[in-house]
């Protein structure tokens, strides 16, 4: 009750909740709250303004006038797309009369991202383009990798039908390979790249992510 009071010798304009807490929601929901500003003076307050933060729209759904004792209401929508974790949103919302001033509605709430789509995708696709000797490939190679016939090389790449804007990675330990990176170039994969240390230093770090062949 202290702490209600003390809002009201400042503002005028009371939101109502305080904070719209949307709970938990998917990534690319839209979220939708119901804001009330009560005018606790005895003088009517003008709406001067409503400013969202980043992701939020904002309906008023009457005049900008509010009128001693009554209340207005603004919709406000949050456009989750682009936000995961724990969420906070406001909206300023400037006012005249009594003095003026400003307040915020405040919204709270975690974004889960579960899900991605086919652009998203597109930015996390790697293709590992392993050149090594057929032997070695499989006796042991990179989790998710391809062999690749070097006397091959282009046409097989072509085959395989990489979308261009697709991260390719060579995986090789001869040096005389990295021609093979200018030939990927040409073929218009502009974002591809040879793995430094080649696959021995990969495999000294990341044991995990090797396929061992099938030991007779």
């Amino acid at each position: 009750m202290i702490v209600h009071f003390l809002i009201l010798l400042f503002f005028s304009l009371i939101p109502i909740p305080e904070w719209f807490n949307f709970g938990r929601v998917e990534e690319g929901e839209l979220v939708s709250a119901k804001f009330w500003l009560k005018n606790e003076s005895k003088d009517t307050v003008r709406i001067l303004s409503i400013r969202p933060s980043c992701g939020c729209t904002y309906a008023l759904q009457a005049s900008n006038l509010v009128n001693p004792g009554d209340s207005i209401a603004v919709d406000v929508q949050f456009n989750t797309k682009g936000y995961s974790g724990d969420v906070v949103q406001f909206v300023k919302v400037k006012y005249d009369g009594n003095g003026g001033g400003e307040i915020y509605l405040k919204l709270k709430g975690e974004v889960v991202k579960s899900t991605l789509s086919p652009d998203e995708l597109m930015r996390y696709m790697i293709v590992l383009i392993d050149v090594r000797d057929k032997v070695q490939f499989e006796k042991e190679h990179l989790l998710g990798s391809v062999w690749v016939d070097k006397g091959k090389f282009t046409s097989s790449i072509k085959n395989l039908k990489i979308p261009k804007n697709t991260l390719v990675v060579l995986v090789t330990d001869r040096e005389d390979d990295k021609r093979f990176l200018d030939s990927l170039k040409n073929l218009g994969y502009g974002n591809s790249y040879i793995l430094r240390g080649g696959f021995s230093n990969w495999k000294n770090i990341m044991k995990e992510t090797l396929v061992e062949g099938r030991k007779d």
